[in-house]
């Protein structure tokens, strides 16, 4: 298990400090930081086995906008994950905002009848209450 993990945080503080990175502009280069204390091995993986890390999960950080830091960050599965994305669509639905691909999910419809529900102007409530002509 802990190679997994050092490789993660490798990972971590690569795409948040090396301007070579791939993805550093998505993170790095609009201000994304990993803590002091994390900048070391030892205190990261001490605060992971703490925090529920597992092999099949990925970090989060809560606050997509805001670094990496003990009480922004947390272990989810890949998937949940990518409902956390800048570049999702954000609906709120009965006083809850989550991303589009999530809510189509939760009320069995697919993704894409949902978007085109949306771009014929239907209300959310609509799009999300409407059942599909399923047979």
């Amino acid at each position: 298990m802990p190679e997994k993990l050092k490789k993660r945080w490798q990972l971590m503080l690569n795409r948040c400090t090396n301007p070579k990175n791939p993805d550093y502009k998505r993170y790095g280069g609009r201000g994304i930081t990993v803590c002091k204390e994390w900048l070391d091995y030892e205190t990261f993986k001490q605060w992971a086995l703490q925090n529920g890390y597992k092999e099949h999960l990925t970090i989060e950080r809560k606050d997509n906008n805001s670094g990496y830091f003990p009480a922004n960050c947390h272990f989810v599965p890949k998937l949940k994950q990518s409902w956390n994305r800048r570049n999702n669509t954000m609906l709120t639905y009965k006083g809850r905002t989550v991303c589009l691909t999530q809510l189509a999910r939760e009320h069995g419809i697919k993704r894409t009848t949902l978007v085109s529900r949306l771009r014929r102007g239907w209300t959310i409530e609509k799009a999300l209450e409407t059942p599909t002509k399923r047979s």
